[in-house]
């Protein structure tokens, strides 16, 4: 992680991130302790079905959400994702795998969390589990 990436990371702090709205601002603060970040450049694929143990919080760049439709065999466009978005909150929260493929549309630097990271989070934050139950509403 370079100097720039950190400076990101520690100033974001998670906040404007949808998934965590209703999460205490220390409790946050605390996970995105845990977070470590990636970036990639234009036109790079993450075939999240091979990385399905994190959430990925997209912090600048834009990607587009892609999955194959069962019934053409066509990859169908999902959503395009911008800053202080993330995706992996349904496996993360509930062990439901989802076959998607992320593009980057521009150079984009996620912020990672694994899912042994969020769980051990959890067992100090066990009351938050309910927060996080508009956002699985509104991502299915």
């Amino acid at each position: 992680m370079n100097i720039k990436q950190k400076s990101i990371l520690k100033s974001s702090k998670g906040k404007n991130v949808p998934f965590f709205s209703n999460i205490p601002v220390n409790g946050v603060t605390q996970l995105m302790g845990k977070a470590k970040t990636i970036s990639y450049v234009r036109r790079s694929a993450l075939d999240y079905a091979v990385n399905t143990d994190c959430l990925l919080i997209i912090f600048y760049g834009k990607v587009q959400v892609k999955r194959v439709d069962t019934e053409s065999s066509n990859d169908v466009t999902i959503q395009i994702e911008e800053p202080n978005t993330s995706f992996g909150e349904i496996a993360l929260l509930t062990d439901e795998l989802r076959a998607i493929t992320v593009i980057t549309l521009q150079r984009t630097l996620f912020a990672v969390i694994r899912k042994n990271d969020f769980n051990t989070w959890l067992v100090n934050y066990i009351g938050v589990k309910s927060a996080f139950l508009p956002v699985l509403a509104e991502k299915n």
